[in-house]
């Protein structure tokens, strides 16, 4: 049951990844008060979030995959959730009034708790 909620998680941060790639190519996003360096910037740092969202999900899915037949992938499957619980919370510091901050706070965080809960998940 764990497994099975485990991958449903897993597979809700990879969507939240594409979604939050593809929401910064909306017209709603107003690049004019930024000069053109800004506008890498920030071009940069938004798609690599996505990415490493969609990264990060496909990494648990095929690790948890296999923890049961390998033990040993259990501490990378804990620092990978852990790294993005990490996300989560830096989210949630700079983005307190965003509520996809705290869609990600609340997934990461869960899988945190679930990759933790025993010895197996």
């Amino acid at each position: 049951m764990r497994v099975q909620i485990f991958r449903y998680l897993a597979v809700s941060v990879v969507l939240y990844g594409v979604v939050f790639s593809l929401a910064f190519f909306t017209p709603s996003f107003d690049f004019t008060p930024l000069d053109e360096p800004k506008k890498h910037f920030v071009s940069y740092v938004s798609l690599t979030a996505g990415l490493f969202l969609i990264l990060t999900g496909l990494l648990l899915l095929l690790i948890i995959k296999r923890v049961k037949s390998h033990p040993f992938l259990l501490f990378p499957l804990r620092v990978v959730t852990a790294f993005l619980c990490l996300d989560g919370l830096i989210s949630l510091f700079y983005f307190t009034f965003n509520p996809f901050a705290w869609i990600l706070f609340v997934l990461s965080a869960a899988l945190f708790g679930l990759s933790l809960w025993n010895t197996s998940p």
